[in-house]
């Protein structure tokens, strides 16, 4: 408790002279403009009408001669009258001491001005600091005297830390299993059985083409005769026919490549054949 009373007194003593600084009121910098333009003034003298002097023009050069009259913006010499504007600034800071003064015033007071306000702000923020200081050395000796912190070593006064329940990391989430491939094993195999019905349906169609176009019927005595009238008169001819689309070839070209594989129906087609076959001639019917 001795060592935060002792606190609080050097805070104090440190917090008047910083409050009594910030509290300065600012300067009138008009007065202060023309107080520090007088002195110059007095310290400035104009040359003297009669005396010789080189001037030099703005728009360029040099020229010599004798003052034969001599105001706050202008100079006459040799007959001829210049202003102030037309000469360059060493020349006005040479014959015209007022404008000069007025210059040079006018800088002095932007730097005092500038450095005042830069002092008042700088000691504005160590006032703030010293007070925030200040009340939270009170605030702790306020806590020490009611028992609820203890006295930290060094003197100073430990503040209470919350306590914060322990954090716990939630495990992230197993990403789910990959899917599992399908089994080239048993595609193929489909594939295959497929491949095999359609070639096994071809074949027993074609088988059934050949018996119906070699069916011959035969009576008693071994003579042919038509299935359809049973007339005996019966002759042997030929018949061509042209290949069309052949289903069975698309259909598995389907199944081997895919949609383009139906074109393999097209293997063959518009080729011509020669069968030959029996001709009833009662009735036409062709066997």
């Amino acid at each position: 408790m001795k060592r935060i009373l002792i606190l609080a007194g050097i805070l104090l003593a440190v917090v008047g002279p910083i409050r009594s600084s910030a509290s300065e009121p600012e300067p009138n910098w008009t007065n202060r403009y023309l107080e520090v333009k007088q002195q110059l003034l007095d310290s400035l003298k104009p040359p003297a009408v009669g005396q010789t002097v080189t001037i030099t023009r703005r728009i360029g050069g040099e020229y010599t001669g004798r003052i034969t009259s001599i105001s706050s913006n202008s100079v006459a010499m040799g007959g001829n009258r210049y202003e102030a504007r037309q000469l360059t600034d060493e020349t006005c800071e040479k014959l015209f001491p007022e404008s000069n003064a007025a210059k040079l015033a006018r800088q002095q007071i932007t730097r005092e001005r500038d450095a005042f306000r830069e002092r008042q702000e700088t000691d504005r923020r160590k006032a703030d600091e010293a007070a925030r200081v200040l009340a939270k050395a009170e605030e702790q000796k306020r806590l020490a005297a009611a028992g609820h912190v203890p006295e930290a070593k060094g003197g100073a006064v430990s503040e209470p830390q919350p306590t914060q329940a322990p954090r716990t990391t939630p495990k992230p989430a197993s990403p789910p299993p990959p899917p599992a491939p399908a089994s080239s094993d048993s595609t193929g195999s489909l594939v295959v059985g497929i491949v095999f019905a359609v070639i096994v349906v071809v074949a027993l169609a074609s088988a059934a083409s050949r018996r119906k176009g070699h069916g011959l019927s035969v009576n008693a005595s071994g003579s042919a005769v038509c299935p359809k009238c049973g007339s005996t008169n019966i002759q042997a001819t030929t018949e061509g026919e042209t290949q069309g689309f052949g289903a069975g070839k698309g259909c598995l070209g389907l199944l081997l490549f895919g949609p383009i594989g139906f074109l393999c129906g097209l293997c063959g087609m518009g080729k011509g054949k020669t069968n030959a076959i029996r001709m009833c001639m009662a009735c036409g019917k062709k066997f």
